[in-house]
This record gives C-alpha cells, structure tokens and sequence, in this order.
C-alpha cells in the first residue's frame, strides 16, 4: 500500500465515525440497551483487529469495522455516566471520566510507539486485540451487574433511584433484554 492510500486508510476511521455517531446516537436514545450496543461495538473493533492481523482482508474493509465499532462504543460509554452519578454531580463525574480517557489515550500512544519501534505491527495488533478483549470482559462484567441489580427494582417503575444502575434499560424504562 502506497503511503497516500495508507493515510486515506487510517483516516477511514474517523470519516466513518463522522457520519455514524449522530445516527447510532439518535438509535441508542431511541432504543436504549447502552451495553449491548457497547458490547456491539467492541465485538466489531476485535473483529477488525483480528481481521487485520491474521488475515489479508482488505484493510479498507477492517478500517470501516473498525469506525464502526469506533462509533458504537463512543456513544455509548459516555451517557452511561448518567445512569450512576446523581445530577448535582454530573459535571464533577465527566470531568474525571474525560480526564482518564484522555490520560489513557496519552499513555496508549506512547505505548503504540514503542511497540511499533522495538517490536513491529504484530506485536502492535495483538495489544490491541488484548485491550479490546479486556474490555470486552469488563463490560460483560458491568451487564452482569446491572442485570443483577434489574432484580431488585420495581419492575413496575419507570423511573430511577439513584444507586441502581439500569444501563442497559430500554427507552421506555423496561427491564426486557
């Protein structure tokens, strides 16, 4: 691949993400289920992953998985904030939760390069297959939790009590799933 098409290729992500965030955003509100979307998302990205590192797919088609799962899990972790943190908190909750993302995406930089510099591309996808599993697990974690906790609220209520969680209600305020 020519440097020229590899820029294209790198900056599919992010154009798939421009035109996809608002549409999932609007189907997420509608629908709701934030982590069975976020779930989505993730299996996507490890798709792509996979797919790039063991297979001679063409990357155009792994990069377009990739914002698209790119664009699930955006829109999904950050409305979850709201589920658990009280109003009178939310902008303190945010500001933290910015700041870990930003700090974890300074730090996964500073990682990449010195895979790619010391240990190659390979290497490189397999730790981003690894990161993408382990969040995968912890949020198959956070669904079992919230489900479990689905038990203990009203089923008849629509509404929430600050504590439980109900991320992955429906938009009408259901427990199905």
């Amino acid at each position: 691949m020519t440097p020229e098409h590899e820029d294209e290729n790198e900056s599919m992500v992010f154009l798939v993400g421009a035109v996809t965030i608002p549409l999932f955003g609007a189907a997420i509100d509608k629908v709701g289920r934030n982590l069975i979307w976020m779930l989505t998302g993730l299996f996507l990205s490890l798709a792509s992953h996979l797919l790039l590192t063991f297979t001679f797919v063409e990357p155009y088609a792994c990069t377009v998985l990739l914002g698209l799962g790119y664009s699930l899990v955006v829109t999904t972790w950050q409305p979850l904030v709201t589920y658990v943190i009280a109003p009178n908190h939310l902008g303190t909750a945010f500001g933290i939760a910015f700041t870990i993302n930003s700090a974890c995406q300074a730090v996964n930089a500073y990682i990449t390069g010195y895979i790619v510099d010391n240990m190659g591309y390979f290497v490189l996808e397999v730790f981003f297959i690894m990161c993408t599993t382990c969040s995968i697990l912890f949020t198959l974690l956070l669904y079992l939790k919230d489900a479990s906790s689905a038990l203990m609220r009203d089923p008849g209520s629509t509404g929430m009590k600050w504590g439980s969680t109900g991320m992955n209600r429906g938009s009408t305020g259901d427990d199905r799933d």
